[in-house]
């Protein structure tokens, strides 16, 4: 409903200053976008024209060459916007968006970004100061792998199951990681902590 997307707007950091009511008056504008895993958002070198609000769900923007692509990724959580950067320059896509996983999405069209951005100043004051400080972060590859990853294990010999995700999450531990098993009781749960 657009009463629910207004108030899920409040948990954005790029609308978390407006009120209710100018909430709402974006979320009219908005359009719901569903995106299945593994899908890509847009390509790198495209012409933006719509901005991004991830509601739910995992994103990843590459730069260069798909071979090279896994030193480059940056991951977009939910509240977090892509594609603003090329809305303000008009130039295209330096990167690569794909779903990592499931993902629920507003999009705005760039004329409706245009609108926004004149009739909300205070938002277009906290994307630049958001592309400013984005734009000092160090690299990816500077940074220590935080993300979420599912692995799925699939029978191919005589070993139980069980014990083969024991012994991986044992060593998975040994190695700093935190891990979770889940089996098909959990009905698809997610561990989101």
């Amino acid at each position: 409903s657009l009463s629910g997307l207004a108030t899920r707007l409040g948990a954005v950091p790029l609308f978390a200053d407006l009120d209710q009511a100018a909430r709402a008056a974006i979320a009219v504008e908005l359009e719901w976008l569903s995106l299945p895993g593994g899908v890509l958002l847009y390509a790198e070198g495209e012409a933006p024209d719509a901005m991004f609000i991830l509601l739910s769900g995992l994103l990843s923007i590459a730069s260069g060459p798909p071979s090279e692509a896994g030193d480059e990724t940056m991951e977009v959580r939910a509240g977090e916007c892509v594609g603003e950067v090329g809305l303000l320059t008009g130039r295209p896509h330096t990167g690569s968006v794909v779903a990592l996983r499931d993902s629920t999405l507003a999009r705005m069209a760039k004329p409706v970004f245009d609108r926004v951005m004149a009739r909300y100043p205070a938002i277009l004051l906290r994307l630049t100061r958001e592309i400013a400080a984005w734009s000092v972060r160090p690299s990816p590859r500077d940074l220590a792998p935080t993300a979420r990853r599912t692995v799925a294990l699939l029978p191919l010999s005589d070993e139980p199951l069980p014990r083969l995700a024991h012994r991986l999450k044992t060593a998975l531990e040994a190695g700093g990681r935190r891990t979770v098993l889940l089996d098909a009781t959990d009905g698809g749960r997610v561990d989101e902590e």
